[in-house]
């Protein structure tokens, strides 16, 4: 198999070394919750909102940090199924509590997105708006609503 050989430069001055098969991390930067749709409305699909949020990571990874959307997991592919999706929502939960950070990324804030926004308010998480759309949303800038 092709190695890659580059290295990306990290916040902090740590670097992810690409020589070998592994990544190695030379410094921990941040682990950031990325927070967009899943569950389409109008022309979307879930599939384009899963390759919107593939992209979303790409660009938290190409700032320095390490992005985690659960879109990418692939276990919560029926949106439509409520027990399915109480479950995955239960699961987001978690994993917001384990990121440092949750950005907010696309062209709206879905149902599931307050959810998980509220819950990273409620940890004291920082929230960052990276979409022009949503930076003057209620949620952004409200209170806790739940």
């Amino acid at each position: 198999p092709a190695t890659c050989t580059r290295a990306v430069r990290r916040r902090g001055g740590g670097r992810v070394d690409y020589a070998s098969n592994s990544w190695m991390i030379t410094s921990i930067a941040p682990l950031i919750y990325v927070c967009s749709p899943l569950r389409p409305v109008g022309n979307e699909t879930i599939l384009s909102n899963v390759e919107m949020a593939r992209q979303y990571c790409r660009q938290v990874l190409e700032r320095g940090y390490v992005p985690f959307a659960p879109h990418k997991t692939g276990l919560w592919d029926d949106d439509a199924d409520e027990a399915v999706r109480a479950e995955a929502l239960t699961c987001s939960l978690r994993y917001v509590s384990a990121c440092d950070e949750l950005w907010i990324f696309g062209p709206r804030i879905s149902d599931g997105m307050t959810i998980e926004i509220n819950w990273a308010r409620a940890s004291g998480k920082p929230i960052r708006p990276q979409s022009p759309e949503i930076f003057t949303h209620p949620i952004v800038l409200g209170p806790i609503s739940c």
